[in-house]
């Protein structure tokens, strides 16, 4: 599966795949390097190699019966180097929030692996943060996350806000991994 990751062979790796029922740690940890170094997000979702930052919410997703979240990312083409934009679709996303209080997802671009949680914090605020997983070069992000409502409610005179949220100028983090 490793070697199907480095070369590029998603044929391959969904041969794999098919014989293997359950993957090591020791070798989904080989994997998700794998993913990282080659900047394979793809191969990243298919293998299932993201970690769950906070409580476990697959109970809660079965029984909402919620679909599995999407997340895209899109790198090259006409972004310049370093960059990338990351689409996430949370289904459900209020109700696993009130019940559970935390979200999370990984995903892959620009060879590492990052993170992207939303939980609640202290004196009762939602609070969203991002950062770099174990094994991921640092990295000095200047990023934007845009919130857009999953849809207009019918008959509603007004368009539903679009939430712009960056870092002020000059106040970029410098993110490494944590270990």
């Amino acid at each position: 599966m490793y070697w199907a990751i480095v070369n590029d062979r998603p044929e391959a790796l969904s041969a794999f795949t098919g014989f293997i029922s359950k993957i090591s740690s020791g070798c989904r940890s080989e994997l998700r390097r794998a993913c990282m170094e080659t900047s394979n997000h793809a191969a990243f979702m298919q293998l299932n190699l993201g970690r769950n930052i906070g409580p476990d919410d697959g109970p809660l997703r079965h029984s909402l019966g919620c679909p599995s979240d999407e997340i895209e990312v899109h790198e090259g083409e006409d972004l310049g180097e370093h960059q990338f934009v990351a689409l996430f679709r949370f289904r459900m996303c209020q109700k696993r929030l009130y019940a559970k209080q935390n979200m999370s997802a990984e995903f892959v671009a620009g060879r590492r692996i990052w993170s992207l949680r939303i939980y609640m914090g202290p004196h009762a605020q939602w609070l969203m943060e991002w950062g770099l997983s174990r094994h991921s070069l640092p990295a000095r992000p200047r990023g934007v996350v845009l919130i857009e409502p999953q849809r207009e409610k019918p008959g509603c005179a007004t368009k539903p806000r679009v939430l712009r949220m960056e870092p002020r100028l000059g106040n970029f983090p410098f993110l490494a991994p944590e270990e």
